[in-house]
C-alpha cells in the first residue's frame, strides 16, 4: 500500500502514542517554568536593556548635535569678522541677471523681464493671459518705455535706437519680447 517514500514521509509524522503522556500536575509545571517570574523578569530586563540603549543613543546623538550649535555659537562670540560676515552667511537667492535678449513675437505686447530694462516706469498690479497657456495668468509688475540699441545689419557697424512704448514688466518671462504686429502698426 505504501511506496518507499510514502513510508520514509510517514513515519516522520508523530503519533499521539509516541508523545510522552503528561499529569495534570507536570503540565502546570512545564507552564509554570515557561511563563515563570524569572523568565518574565528577564524578558522585561532585555527590553528595559533595549529601551536604556536607545535612550543613550539618543542623549549621544543630542550631545554631538548641542556640541556643534556650542562650538558653533562660541565661534561668533569670539570672532574678530565683523558682523555684517555672519549676516551673510545664510543662504540668498542670486539676484537674477539683466536678459539682454529680445525676441520678436506674434503676441499683441511688448514686454521686458526686467525692471532695468525701463527708461520711464509706472507700477501696475495687474495679469497677462498668455495665447500659448491661457489657463495661466502671468503677474505684471508695472509699465513703461524701453530704449534698445540695435544694429542695423550683421555687417555694419551702424547701431540705431529703438524706443518701444507701452511695454509690459513680465518678470517670470525667460527673455524680452518685441511684438511684430505694434512694430508694424508703428511704421
Amino acid at each position: 500500500m505504501f511506496t518507499k517514500s510514502s513510508k520514509a514521509k510517514a513515519s516522520l509524522i508523530a503519533k499521539d502514542s509516541d508523545m510522552p503522556k503528561l499529569s495534570l500536575e507536570e503540565a502546570k509545571a512545564l507552564a509554570q517554568h515557561m511563563f515563570s517570574k524569572k523568565n518574565r523578569e528577564r524578558a522585561k530586563q532585555k527590553s528595559y536593556e533595549t529601551i536604556l540603549n536607545k535612550r543613550k543613543i539618543e542623549k549621544r546623538w543630542k550631545a554631538r548635535q548641542g556640541a556643534s550649535r556650542r562650538n558653533a555659537r562660541r565661534y561668533f562670540e569670539h570672532s574678530d569678522e565683523p558682523l555684517s560676515i555672519k549676516i551673510h552667511i545664510k543662504k540668498s537667492k542670486p539676484k537674477k541677471q539683466r536678459c539682454w535678449d529680445w525676441v520678436v513675437h506674434h503676441g499683441d505686447v511688448h514686454y521686458a523681464c526686467n525692471g532695468a530694462s525701463f527708461t520711464d516706469y509706472t507700477k501696475v498690479d495687474a495679469y497677462v493671459y498668455n495665447a500659448t497657456n491661457p489657463g495661466d495668468p502671468i503677474k505684471a509688475l508695472g509699465i513703461g518705455t524701453v530704449k534698445i540699441n540695435a544694429m542695423r545689419a550683421m555687417d555694419s557697424d551702424n547701431v540705431c535706437e529703438i524706443t518701444l512704448h507701452n511695454v509690459l514688466h513680465l518678470p517670470s518671462m525667460p527673455c524680452n519680447g518685441i511684438s511684430q504686429a505694434l512694430l508694424e502698426a508703428s511704421d
